[in-house]
């Protein structure tokens, strides 16, 4: 239906920060895809903040309840995520949970989610820009470059209200 405030990101990295969250805890490793237990996730640091990004799996609700209590300080934000779209779409879908966010953090929280979506190589083009639909909320459009110069990225996130098909 309508759009709301734009916010932009600027210098939005995803660096090293690569871990397992498991029933004991956030484990923090560079080798998290081969883990045979626990859920992976990724680190997206953003406005001076950090965002865990668990993306490409199926985390069921009494899990994310249970990684939410066991959260460790230094992460502001969790967000769970799946690509949903085609691919090759130019308008990249892409389905998330973060619990109880104000709009400014579902902004940061869709921003983060699809850079590390990108970064993982969910989709096989660059598409032009990200829909983020959060689970009983609004959806997130999200517009966004990698500075080569600065290894990071930058762009905009705008709330849209309504049917976003």
């Amino acid at each position: 239906m309508g759009s709301g405030a734009k916010k932009r990101f600027d210098s939005v990295a995803i660096g090293e920060e690569w871990g397992v969250a498991d029933a004991k805890g956030f484990h923090q490793n560079e080798t998290h895809r081969y883990a045979p237990s626990g859920y992976p996730f990724s680190v997206c640091r953003i406005d001076g903040r950090q965002v865990a990004v668990f993306i490409g799996m199926a985390i069921p609700v009494e899990v994310r309840a249970e990684l939410a209590s066991r959260k460790p300080d230094w992460l502001d934000a969790m967000v769970y995520a799946r690509a949903i779209s085609d691919p090759r779409a130019e308008v990249a879908v892409i389905e998330a949970h973060v619990l109880s966010p104000d709009d400014a953090e579902l902004q940061m929280c869709a921003f983060a989610t699809a850079c590390v979506a990108f970064d993982l190589g969910s989709f096989k083009v660059v598409p032009k820009s990200y829909l983020v639909r959060f689970e009983a909320r609004d959806s997130v459009r999200v517009s966004m470059e990698f500075d080569d110069d600065a290894e990071s990225w930058f762009g905009e996130a705008a709330v849209h209200f309504g049917d976003t098909r």
